[in-house]
């Protein structure tokens, strides 16, 4: 099994940023004009990240191509992540421009796997690198700190064509016990690692780091030499 991933997202300052990089996170995230969020930022401010680190992805809830490959060219993001009801058909649009991700949503309970499995279906058809799992309420995916059906997605996991991310109330009081049930190719963090809505709590950060890196240094021993 590959080592566990570890994105933290929703990354607003420079200081947290660096306090995800120190912790040795794989990903960072960082939420492009995707209002209401708190963690939401302008184009200006996500490109002052951007310069500083390769493994930024963007997220947004933004459909038009034409803004998002700007976007691509301007910062040289690792990934464009799409939020929203047509982010299998921008994922399309901008095949061959940047690496994209797309965020699929989840109910806290119950659900159709099988939907949600032709939703990823479409999206490895539409050339999307990395699939997202995370909570949806009132028709909004992500950044709501809610936990999703496990059970549902382990079975997704399973099935996918697509590597996927874990997330949704991920913190280090859940992640050892999502990673053993759900199995996903890694996690995804963001409001559970605060301390006020857009800024980070460092010791969470490098709690929840540690966990996926003592996961990841369990799966190998059992791997074998």
């Amino acid at each position: 099994m590959a080592p566990a991933l570890l994105k933290v997202c929703g990354l607003t300052t420079i200081a947290d940023l660096r306090v995800a990089q120190a912790a040795g996170a794989d990903f960072l995230g960082v939420v492009v004009e995707s209002p209401p969020s708190p963690r939401s930022l302008t184009l200006a401010q996500a490109g002052v990240l951007a310069r500083l680190a390769p493994n930024i992805v963007i997220v947004t809830v933004c459909e038009d191509p034409k803004r998002l490959r700007a976007w691509a060219q301007q910062m040289r993001p690792r990934a464009l992540q799409l939020h929203g009801p047509h982010a299998v058909r921008v994922a399309r649009e901008l095949a061959g421009a940047t690496s994209v991700w797309v965020a699929v949503g989840l109910p806290a309970a119950g659900g159709d796997a099988e939907m949600v499995l032709a939703t990823i279906a479409e999206a490895a058809a539409a050339g999307v690198e990395m699939v997202v799992l995370d909570s949806s309420v009132g028709g909004h995916t992500g950044g709501t700190g809610q936990q999703t059906d496990w059970a549902l997605a382990a079975r997704i996991v399973a099935a996918s064509p697509l590597p996927v991310l874990l997330a949704g109330g991920i913190g280090p009081d859940s992640a050892a016990a999502a990673l053993e049930q759900v199995r996903p190719a890694g996690l995804d963090a963001s409001s559970r690692l605060e301390s006020s809505p857009g800024r980070k709590a460092p010791d969470r950060v490098h709690a929840l780091a540690r966990i996926v890196r003592a996961a990841n240094a369990g799966n190998a021993g059992l791997a074998g030499p």
